[in-house]
């Protein structure tokens, strides 16, 4: 799982499988 700022957004990438 990762986890960034975006423009002052929360964007949450799940490379899980």
């Amino acid at each position: 799982m990762f986890l960034t700022i975006r423009e002052g957004n929360i964007v949450i990438f799940d490379s899980g499988n």
